[in-house]
C-alpha cells in the first residue's frame, strides 16, 4: 500500500500550484520508495510519510532485539527480552536529554520508548514482574518526555498502552476487540491512513 500511495500522491502533488519541482524529482521519489527521505533530508511528498520510515526502522530494530534475546538458554529468553526492552527504553530517553540528541529525528531511537510501551504492555499482560516494572518506568518516562519535550503525544501513547493492559485483562473486552468488523477495520485502516491527506 505504501508504494501505491507514493505513486498516487505524486500526480496529486504535481497539480498543486506552488509545488517545488524538487519534491517530484527522481531522487526524491526514489528516496520515498526506499523510505529514506528524512535520513537524506529530502523534501516530503506528503507530510505523513515521515512516520512510515520510522516504523520500518522500529520493526527491524525490534526483530534484532528479539534475535539477540534468543541467544542463550530458552528458559531465560523472555527475561532477556524484557531486560533489553527496558535498557533500550532508557537509552532512548537518554537521547532526548543529552545535548544534541534531538539532531536525529529521522532515526528510530528518538521514538523507541513509545514503541516499547506496547511490547512491555504485552509482557505485563503475561504477569511478568520485571515487565510490569519496566512498563511503569516507560509510562513515567513518556510523561516526563511529554512535559519536557513533546507535548501530549507521549501521554496519549502511554494512556493507550495502559488502557489496553487494563481492558484486555477481562474476557468481554477481548472478545469485542476480536469481532469480525473490528478485525476488518484493522486490515483496511492503514490504506486510509496513507491516502487521507490527498
Amino acid at each position: 500500500p505504501y508504494w501505491a500511495a507514493v505513486v498516487i500522491a505524486a500526480p496529486n502533488v504535481a497539480r498543486a500550484p506552488d509545488v517545488d519541482p524538487v519534491r517530484l524529482s527522481v531522487p526524491v521519489l526514489g528516496a520515498h520508495l526506499a523510505l529514506v527521505e528524512d535520513i537524506l533530508r529530502y523534501p516530503k511528498l506528503l507530510e505523513l510519510f515521515w512516520s512510515l520510515a520510522i516504523e520500518v526502522q522500529l520493526y527491524v530494530a525490534f526483530g534484532a532485539l528479539v534475535a539477540v534475546a534468543s541467544i542463550g538458554p530458552a528458559s531465560g529468553e523472555r527475561r532477556r527480552r524484557v531486560a533489553l526492552l527496558i535498557a533500550t527504553t532508557l537509552a532512548s530517553h537518554a537521547l532526548s536529554v543529552v545535548p544534541g540528541g534531538d539532531r536525529f529525528p529521522a532515526w528510530f531511537p528518538w521514538y523507541w520508548y513509545l514503541f516499547v510501551l506496547g511490547a512491555l504492555a504485552r509482557h505485563t499482560l503475561d504477569g511478568d514482574r520485571l515487565a510490569r516494572r519496566g512498563f511503569a518506568l516507560a509510562i513515567a518516562l513518556a510523561v516526563v518526555r511529554a512535559l519536557a519535550f513533546h507535548g501530549i503525544g507521549p501521554i496519549a501513547a502511554a494512556s493507550t498502552a495502559l488502557g489496553i493492559c487494563v481492558f484486555l485483562r477481562h474476557e468481554a473486552p477481548a472478545r469485542i476487540l476480536g469481532a469480525r468488523a473490528l478485525a476488518w477495520l484493522g486490515r483496511v485502516w492503514y490504506r486510509f491512513y496513507l491516502l487521507h491527506s490527498l
